[in-house]
């Protein structure tokens, strides 16, 4: 017996639905390990035979770093009565960032490279030029009282800063300098007194115990920074495990820091902050070195959302990286060099700058302790103008938009030694803080979107979902026609049977009609 025609069609074409849905989730699944296999071997590659370091998709990321500086509006009563600090925040000035990163050397586990960083004043982007002037803090003079406490012998302490007081006052320094923002920054300005207080160390200590803290005598907190290069880079290319990709293994040839009085606060970890691992997770906690704070931050999860069409997580500072030692015991060796470790907010920057006596902070001592800003006025910290965040698409580890934000600020004592500093009273004083913003165009997201990250996202899902159909649709095919089969069978039996009864039949009535 023939199964229904019409039954059989439908099963065949069921079964040829399921065995093509099959097929094309296996097409797919192999699609997937292409692309993927692929984007691993891009990043461990990282631009193998190439003199640079190039964002492996392609990508040219826009870089900002925007300068805001703290004016001391009652800089005369600060110096003479003791008074606590006003402060009055000017800027944005804005500098664009240009970042080379160049390969010194390379294998098949890691890379060195330095970076030439160079600087463009946007003056459009900025809220004043460069001329404009404010009152700041001293920081060469308040840097020598705390070196020159630190370094100099304790019988020789009243000879030595009896001359660094004569000094001083030949050259008519002040607690307070009136400079334009282009000295304090690249431009920088004379500080003859430091100058001929160093060669005066020199001549009693020896060339080589005394370092060149200041290039040509000239102060600047970014001077000779355009166009120089940075130390050197050792990361990792991810061969043996894609998670350690862009990891630093070493900062200026050397593994671990030598700053810090202890094993945990010397480590370097993490990447520069410009690229993560690929397949980031929520509950992973991402690491950056700061070359400029001597220092690993790391940043933890928030939220997550969509720039464009592209799913980002936004990773931020978590309240205890920046909290006293009594509450997070890990911040304890960096606080070791601040007179208290009971306060926090602020770590110290000195030991990575001959003890130079200024402090990192998030900008106006945001996430720090409410003690901080009783000692000025002025600051207003707040969560949308001052945290720092990365945006990261999980998919690739790429930053699709980072703001990084740091405040230094002079730790400012009352000086027993030097006379200049005798009225101060002691605070944490801000100087100024920096924005450094990194963003990717929308035409690099939507690249990075549709040909990394869509592939990779889409591909697994219509793979599983063509396998899981496929396979029901072909397994429910040889179902229906075993069933079918059986149904003939059982069809062609019933079939049998009636014509047996209907033969037999045929026959008594044949037999009564011939007796009748």
């Amino acid at each position: 017996m023939i199964p229904n025609c019409k039954a059989c069609t439908f099963i065949i074409i069921l079964g040829i639905f399921g065995f093509c849905l099959i097929s094309f989730g296996f097409g797919v699944y192999f699609f997937y390990s292409d692309v993927k296999k692929n984007f691993i071997a891009s990043k461990m590659n990282m631009n193998k035979g190439s003199s640079y370091i190039e964002p492996w998709t392609g990508l040219s990321p826009i870089m900002y770093d925007k300068f805001y500086f703290f004016n001391v509006t009652n800089y005369k009563e600060v110096e003479e009565k003791n008074a606590k600090p006003k402060l009055q925040e000017v800027g944005p000035y804005t500098f664009q960032k240009f970042i080379k990163k160049e390969i010194v050397s390379q294998t098949e586990d890691t890379i060195t490279y330095r970076e030439k960083t160079s600087y463009v004043f946007h003056k459009e982007l900025s809220s004043g030029d460069q001329n404009e002037k404010i009152y700041l803090i001293n920081l060469p003079v308040v840097a020598v009282d705390k070196v020159a406490d630190l370094k100099c012998p304790e019988d020789m302490k009243e000879i030595a800063f009896s001359i660094i007081d004569s000094t001083l006052e030949d050259h008519k320094e002040t607690v307070f300098v009136y400079k334009s923002i282009d000295e304090l920054l690249f431009g920088g300005y004379k500080v003859e007194a430091v100058g001929e207080l160093l060669d005066l160390a020199r001549t009693f200590l020896g060339e080589d115990e005394v370092p060149d803290v200041l290039p040509n005598n000239t102060f600047g907190l970014y001077y000779g920074k355009n166009n120089t290069y940075s130390k050197n880079f050792t990361i990792a290319t991810g061969r043996d495990n894609i998670k350690d990709y862009s990891n630093i293994v070493s900062w200026d040839n050397s593994k671990n820091l030598a700053f810090w009085n202890d094993e945990y606060c010397n480590q370097i970890n993490g990447s520069d902050g410009l690229e993560f691992p690929p397949f980031l997770k929520k509950t992973e906690t991402i690491y950056v070195f700061i070359e400029d704070i001597c220092r690993s931050l790391y940043f933890e999860y928030e939220k997550d959302f969509f720039i464009r069409k592209l799913p980002v997580y936004r990773f931020v500072i978590p309240d205890r990286l920046y909290s006293a030692a009594s509450i997070n015991e890990d911040n304890k060796c960096f606080c070791s060099a601040l007179k208290s470790c009971d306060v926090g907010g602020i770590t110290p920057v000195g030991p990575c700058y001959m003890d130079v006596p200024i402090v990192a902070s998030a900008p106006h001592f945001y996430q720090g302790d409410s003690s901080l800003l009783k000692e000025v006025r002025g600051l207003r910290p707040n969560k949308d103008q001052h945290e720092s965040f990365f945006d990261i698409d999980p998919v690739t580890g790429t930053v699709v938009k980072g703001v990084r934000r740091l405040q230094i600020s002079a730790d400012v004592r009352k000086s027993e030694n030097l006379e200049l500093l005798e009225s101060i009273s002691d605070v944490v004083l801000p100087v100024f803080w920096i924005s450094q913003e990194y963003e990717l165009s929308n035409d690099d997201i939507d690249y990075l979107y549709w040909k990394i990250v869509f592939p990779l996202s889409i591909a697994p899902v219509v793979s599983l979902s063509a396998l899981i159909l496929g396979c029901t649709s072909f397994f429910l095919s040889i179902i229906s026609w075993c069933l079918l089969k059986n149904v003939s069978y059982f069809q062609s039996i019933r079939i049998k049977i009636a014509k047996r009864s209907l033969i037999k039949r045929n026959s008594q009535t044949g037999n009564e009609l011939k007796k009748f």
